[in-house]
């Protein structure tokens, strides 16, 4: 089975979801919000990482350990940056139904960081 056919199939589903279907419609009418949600989710993530590297955490990705050595700070909002491209590279190939799922993919990952985050440094403040 090829990609756009798996992702043709999970459209199908995603549509027939909602029982009547407004689940899909409920989601999709909120896209937006949830691309504005993950690229806030992103900069509290960086953010908070970037704190946390100056109270003496270290980055324990190797992805971004080597960002930060090559750029800095900068180069995490730039794997940031990167990584919302990709998202919107999805966005496009993926079936209308399914598009707001591109940025929930990239939010969560980052909240649990972020919460990750605040725990280790309300543990090195406290």
């Amino acid at each position: 089975m090829s990609l756009r056919q798996l992702l043709s199939r999970s459209a199908d589903v995603a549509a027939s979801s909602g029982g009547d279907g407004r689940f899909p419609l409920w989601l999709r009418s909120r896209e937006r919000n949830l691309w504005l949600c993950t690229v806030a989710v992103m900069l509290i993530d960086v953010t908070l990482t970037i704190n946390g590297l100056a109270l003496g955490l270290e980055e324990r990705n190797p992805v971004a350990r080597a960002a930060l050595a090559g750029a800095g700070a900068l180069g995490l909002y730039g794997l940031k940056f990167a990584a919302l491209l990709v998202g919107l590279c999805c966005r496009v190939l993926v079936p209308a139904p399914v598009r707001p799922l591109v940025p929930l993919a990239l939010a969560v990952p980052s909240a649990i960081a972020a919460v990750v985050n605040s725990v280790l440094i309300l543990s090195v403040v406290a």
